[in-house]
């Protein structure tokens, strides 16, 4: 859709709004809309399209994570209002489930006999999102280094009860996306590179709930273990200062940083040839993280470049 540029005395442009749009919306004369200035992107936005976002959904199967991800996607896509009907009671207390351990601000309002409706409860104000992507990040490497210090002690039967902050790194991932899409839906490329940063971040949180896991069936350390464990230890630095890089992007620091990565993979694939069956799956797990924490480089820069642009216009 085109429309002609007005001039209106000498420093004043002006465009006409479709009168659909602005029918849909309710936007009258001396009314108010939104403006976001993008790079070359000027963005009008009516402020009823980030609110009262309804969707109804039907589960047949009382199948967990079904269930889960269907939530999920409705979270992160910025509804505010779901209402949910199924065909069980063990569909309900999965929905339960799902609300309490995955998202945040999602509340059950309302329950009929074979129904429910779940409404948001939290702002998704965008102000907030530099400090909670920040927080992100933080959580995955306290959890890193917590799973490093539970190895080192042999305290292996521990592991498994810190994976809690897997699951509330998930929730501040999904809830990360959630504003992003709720407040960046006319920026596409910078809503898409950042949402990838999250479901990159996503991923390494997981191999690091893989590793927790696999520590906490150990009945004995690993044979090699020290050869392992400084493996980690290096992985665990490599995230941290990714994590710095993140938010203050060096070329001088992104450089050997990506170097050190390779060496380590190179590491990881060199020792494959001669461990034991549970080193074999724990050397996997490391050579997926590394390989993780290296994608996060391209959506980086990404992230940088556009932010450099915006700075220079």
């Amino acid at each position: 859709m085109q429309r002609k540029v007005i001039g209106q005395g000498n420093d004043t442009l002006t465009i006409t709004l479709p009168r659909a749009w602005t029918q849909k919306y309710g936007i009258k004369a001396k009314g108010n809309v939104q403006l976001k200035v993008r790079d070359h992107v000027l963005e009008v936005c009516a402020d009823a399209v980030k609110h009262d976002q309804k969707v109804r959904f039907h589960f047949d199967l009382p199948d967990y994570h079904l269930i889960r991800w269907t939530l999920g996607a409705f979270f992160r896509a910025g509804f505010d209002e779901l209402y949910i009907t199924y065909g069980n009671e063990g569909i309900f207390s999965s929905i339960q489930d799902v609300l309490k351990k995955k998202f945040i601000g999602f509340i059950i309002t309302e329950q009929g006999r074979n129904s429910c409706v779940i409404k948001s409860i939290s702002t998704d104000d965008e102000a907030t999102l530099p400090v909670l992507l920040r927080r992100n990040f933080l959580m995955v490497t306290s959890f890193a280094d917590n799973i490093l210090e539970l190895y080192r002690s042999r305290e292996f039967s521990k592991l498994e009860d810190i994976t809690y902050l897997h699951d509330n790194s998930d929730q501040a991932i999904g809830l990360c996306q959630r504003i992003i899409i709720k407040n960046r839906y006319g920026d596409l490329t910078s809503a898409s590179f950042e949402i990838a940063l999250l479901e990159n971040l996503e991923l390494v949180c997981d191999t690091y709930r893989e590793i927790c896991e696999i520590g906490s069936s150990l009945k004995k350390p690993f044979k090699n273990e020290s050869v392992l464990l400084e493996l980690l230890e290096g992985i665990n630095r490599d995230f941290r200062e990714l994590s710095s890089l993140i938010f203050d992007y060096q070329d001088a620091t992104a450089a050997p940083l990506i170097k050190r990565i390779y060496h380590r993979i190179d590491r990881v694939e060199h020792l494959y040839s001669r461990p034991e069956p549970q080193e074999l799956i724990f050397l996997f797990h490391l050579h997926l993280l590394l390989e993780n924490i290296k994608k996060f480089f391209p959506t980086m820069i990404v992230l940088e470049t556009a932010r450099l642009r915006s700075s220079s216009d």
